[in-house]
């Protein structure tokens, strides 16, 4: 991982689909350094975020 990133996070591309083991996984490549990520897919499509994205938090 570059200082870049480090600080200022990774650029994820879409990825494509693998397994490991028996689990379908989505493979990522950072596009400045190079790492590699395996992110589980979401299974219904309405429920899956973009790429790196976390969900809304709910503020009370």
């Amino acid at each position: 991982m570059r200082l870049h990133c480090f600080l200022l996070g990774c650029v994820w591309t879409d990825g494509y689909e693998t397994e490991v083991g028996a689990e379908p996984m989505l493979c990522q490549r950072c596009q400045r350094c190079g790492s590699h990520r395996y992110v589980k897919r979401a299974d219904p499509p309405h429920l899956a975020t973009a790429a790196g994205a976390e969900p809304a938090r709910r503020t009370t």
